[in-house]
């Protein structure tokens, strides 16, 4: 979405004296703010469902909310597994309402 911005943008505020933080401060990421959210959202999903990577890279002692589902459903813990498999589901379906939400605010803007 950057590229979607004009240049003239950036050559206005670099000529009023701005720095290339404050240009991204002020004008870069208030313009970017939904695409932003929206890719904090869909990374944040994936990421929270990923198992095989947490399993490798986690440490000691660190449990998220897969691996308690996959240990619990090792174990044939099933009633515990569910909860915990549940937990996903609801913290997913309630991330995507948020980003629904911003897409149709995208859309809305356009």
């Amino acid at each position: 979405s950057l590229e979607k911005h004009p240049d003239s943008y950036d050559d206005t505020a670099k000529s009023l004296g701005l720095g290339p933080f404050k240009l991204l401060r002020k004008i870069h990421l208030p313009i970017n703010k939904l695409a932003l959210i929206t890719a904090f959202i869909v990374t944040f999903i994936d990421l929270m469902k990923e198992l095989p990577i947490t399993l490798i890279l986690r440490p000691f002692n660190f449990d998220t909310l897969a691996t308690q589902t996959y240990e619990f459903a090792i174990e044939e813990m099933i009633p515990l597994s569910s909860i915990y498999s549940l937990m996903i589901i609801l913290i997913g379906s309630l991330l995507l309402l948020i980003l629904k939400n911003v897409i149709n605010k995208q859309l809305n803007v356009s």
